[in-house]
């Protein structure tokens, strides 16, 4: 019986049987610019880590198509090939670009001047959403994918304050902060195990303090990353959205001083999480959203744009 990754939806495999013509649809017509992908990516993360900014402006880049919320491993689960996981990925942007790119809790994700909904010479695409449970269940999984894909599959592991991220679960999913913790650790073990499955080069450690702190250079990295170039205005532009006023759930919580200090001894445990502490600087842990104000990605396209086709 396949794992859908999913939990209880039953309807979850109806809904992927669905997607098989749309997906061949939508990669047999952009056959031509998805032969030039070179690799494809996806993200590691933990609630409220700000995986979803990074990846809508990683959207905004000329050269990728980073659809919002693909969940990819389902269609690699359900036997999928190439041109179908491809074209899903473009149909999932597309779906998001129609609804304005407006997210969960009303979340902003628009780029203002850059590139979302179109690109120009496509180079990369990826899944935003974040991969942790489904490859803890099914780790044989990345490896279909990069095989039935052709090119290497790279994650980006998004880390933050882990106080902040264990408060944030406790409040949004009614757990105590010692159940929440349990649940945080659980996702950093996964995250510890699915480093094992890939390469050096296929893995990116970025820290959600270092894109509120210095967008650019941390973006920079990512698309060095990704082998894809990194224009000043593509920057400026994503870095122009970036939220800086200082949200530290952590502080919205009574932690019993025994929890505190359990945390903070589990911490140390995982390398990718050396440096962090809870009385950080109180604005070293902001929040990330998009900017309130529309865009010009409506603008007239020319001849070197490639938009994406509507359905």
């Amino acid at each position: 019986m396949t794992d859908w990754g999913k939990g209880t939806d039953v309807l979850e495999p109806l809904a992927v049987v669905r997607d098989l013509p749309l997906g061949l649809w939508s990669g047999r017509r952009d056959r031509t610019h998805l032969a030039g992908v070179g690799c494809y990516v996806m993200f590691v993360g933990y609630p409220r880590s700000g995986h979803s900014i990074i990846g809508s402006m990683l959207n905004a880049h000329p050269n990728v198509v980073a659809g919002h919320r693909v969940r990819v491993l389902r269609y690699a689960a359900a036997g999928f090939g190439r041109e179908a996981i491809l074209g899903m990925s473009m149909v999932a942007d597309r779906r998001f670009e129609r609804m304005g790119r407006i997210g969960s809790k009303r979340y902003d994700y628009r780029v203002p001047g850059q590139w979302q909904g179109r690109f120009s010479e496509l180079m990369v695409v990826g899944d935003t959403n974040v991969t942790n449970r489904f490859v803890q269940r099914r780790p044989e999984l990345l490896a279909r994918l990069r095989n039935v894909l052709g090119i290497p599959v790279k994650l980006v592991h998004v880390v933050r304050n882990p106080f902040d991220n264990i408060a944030t679960m406790s409040m949004r999913n009614r757990l105590t902060l010692t159940e929440a913790a349990d649940s945080y650790f659980d996702l950093c073990d996964g995250a510890t195990g699915i480093r094992t499955l890939v390469a050096d080069d296929e893995w990116l450690d970025l820290r959600h303090e270092d894109v509120i702190g210095d967008a650019p250079t941390a973006l920079a990295g990512l698309c060095a990353f990704l082998g894809v170039p990194a224009p000043p205005d593509y920057l400026a532009d994503c870095d122009a959205i970036i939220y800086r006023k200082a949200h530290n759930s952590r502080h919205e919580v009574d932690w019993h001083p025994d929890v505190r200090a359990s945390v903070e001894k589990r911490m140390g445990a995982y390398p990718f999480l050396a440096g962090y502490a809870f009385d950080d600087a109180p604005d070293d842990a902001g929040g990330a959203g998009g900017a309130g104000s529309a865009g010009s990605n409506g603008a007239a396209v020319d001849a070197t744009e490639a938009p994406l086709p509507t359905n």
